[in-house]
């Protein structure tokens, strides 16, 4: 895939004039909202148990298991 706003500085890259469009499929990308990022990335993390077997959440909202074993 190939962003249709790059295709010139692509060609420049590879030295090319001529790009093949079968080899190619022309996308055209969305502007990324960096300010959703930072906002996910700054989040407090979130605790579910205070206890020896505690887990909580990652900023990115994947569950973290600190002490899996038993207390045995």
């Amino acid at each position: 895939m190939l962003d249709k706003n790059s295709v010139d500085e692509y060609l420049k890259l590879i030295d090319f004039t001529i790009l093949d469009e079968n080899h190619f499929v022309m996308v055209e990308f969305e502007k990324t909202d960096k300010e959703r990022f930072s906002t996910l990335e700054n989040k407090e993390t979130e605790f579910r148990d205070t206890s020896r077997m505690a887990s909580f959440y990652d900023n990115n909202q994947r569950k973290l298991i600190l002490d899996s074993k038993s207390p045995n």
